[in-house]
């Protein structure tokens, strides 16, 4: 997506051995969060189009923000999910993250995650937020990492 002077996006995106498909499961099982995503330990939602999902999102270390959002996709075919928020008027500040699974092959994907970030407050928060926003993404991407490939490797174990 490209950027434009009136939006900053805020990217990670990292390779995982593991299939597309069980990538995609643990991004969407929200139930799953606290065990392994470290930016945000809780998320609620059914994920249907339009629904709230109410979250924490860990900003720093010491600091965890309630934050509600709203689904504007959930496409398995695609293995992509996002939501997004403003604050008062979308012209003010305005958030729109998403999150997909790219197939590389029958093993490995990649996970890309974006936040793309606009509004008159767009300036102040990126200089308050985005390294926090850019530090958690790869947080994530990392813990995503981690918990598949475990994953495969049980999986392995078990079935040989």
């Amino acid at each position: 997506m490209p950027q434009t002077p009136e939006e900053t996006i805020v990217r990670s995106e990292i390779e995982i051995d593991a299939p597309a498909a069980l990538v995609f499961s643990l991004i969407t099982d929200l139930e799953r969060y606290p065990r392994w995503n470290p930016f945000t330990p809780t998320a609620v939602s059914t994920l249907a189009l339009g629904a709230p999902i109410d979250m924490k999102v860990r900003l720093l270390p010491y600091y965890t923000k309630a934050q509600r959002e709203f689904v504007t996709e959930l496409s398995p075919p695609r293995r992509r999910v996002a939501w997004g928020m403003h604050m008062g008027r979308a012209e003010w500040g305005r958030g729109h993250r998403t999150q997909e699974v790219v197939v590389l092959d029958e093993g490995r994907c990649r996970y890309v995650c974006e936040d793309n970030i606009g509004g008159r407050l767009r300036p102040l928060i990126i200089r308050f937020f985005g390294g926090a926003m850019q530090r958690g993404f790869d947080d994530v991407g990392r813990a995503l990492k981690a918990e598949a490939e475990k994953m495969v490797a049980e999986r392995r174990a078990t079935h040989g």
